[in-house]
């Protein structure tokens, strides 16, 4: 069984004055024994989420829908365990897999093969049972020798093929999409699309958020619209997601 509850739920982070991080600024700072600039230092707290009630079951696929910076990335992040929230309960049962890129981690000078691996610890996942999937991971990536390679010598679309492979081999319990998986080469879509259906019918639960409406439909079954933090409505996805248009356009 697989779950997440969210009660009353509040995120703050911590955000630096961009000026502060300039290198012009940072050499004056380093003159004059930090004198000059010093209010720059100061953070401003960002109340990111605000209260968010929410329960996910076992069979669920839930869909956050909402404009950039309303919380939807912040939200993801707190149920994947990348953020603690500052006050409220959360509970997060079964094992947690959080895509944020499917290159996300990757060391290129490493070879793709040392890659491998590496993302798996990232993804809790031992050694000897990534080893298990190599061989899989190679014929599906179609990178042959490469895997012997650097990533640093890898296309753009060598790395994706990779990263596909890496993740859709996994088995989580509750998978966290930032967007849904990319697919890179043209000729390499169908099959990364195939890959990653299997990858989501895998999960008990999968959270996503996404600015098309169409995967969204197509691989969830409810949906919350989340804005300034708060959750402004949950229901059906397409009574959500024709709401949120609605009110945006």
């Amino acid at each position: 069984m697989s779950r997440i509850s969210l009660d009353n739920v509040h995120v703050h982070y911590p955000v630096l004055n961009d000026h502060y991080l300039s290198l012009r600024r940072a050499m004056l700072r380093l003159v004059t024994g930090g004198r000059l600039y010093k209010q720059d230092a100061e953070m401003q707290l960002v109340h990111a989420l605000r209260g968010i009630s929410l329960t996910v079951e076992d069979g669920d696929r839930l869909a956050l829908v909402g404009r950039n910076g309303a919380g939807k990335s912040t939200l993801l992040k707190t149920i994947g365990g990348f953020i603690r929230p500052h006050s409220g309960d959360m509970s997060v049962e079964g094992r947690t897999t959080s895509l944020f890129n499917a290159n996300g981690g990757m060391d290129t000078e490493r070879t793709g093969l040392d890659n491998i691996f590496l993302m798996g610890r990232l993804y809790g996942v031992a050694r000897k049972d990534m080893e298990q999937h190599v061989a899989d991971i190679a014929e599906f990536s179609e990178l042959g020798r490469f895997l012997g390679l650097p990533v640093r010598s890898y296309s753009d679309g060598m790395k994706v093929r990779l990263g596909v492979a890496i993740v859709t081999c996994l088995h989580p319990d509750i998978l966290v999409l930032d967007e849904a998986i990319g697919a890179g080469d043209a000729h390499f879509i169908e099959k990364a699309t195939q890959r990653a259906q299997k990858l989501y019918a895998r999960a008990n639960i999968i959270v996503i958020a996404s600015h098309d409406p169409s995967i969204l439909r197509r691989l969830c079954n409810r949906a919350a619209w989340i804005d300034e933090g708060h959750i402004v409505r949950t229901g059906s996805v397409d009574e959500i997601v024709e709401a949120y248009t609605n009110a945006t356009v």
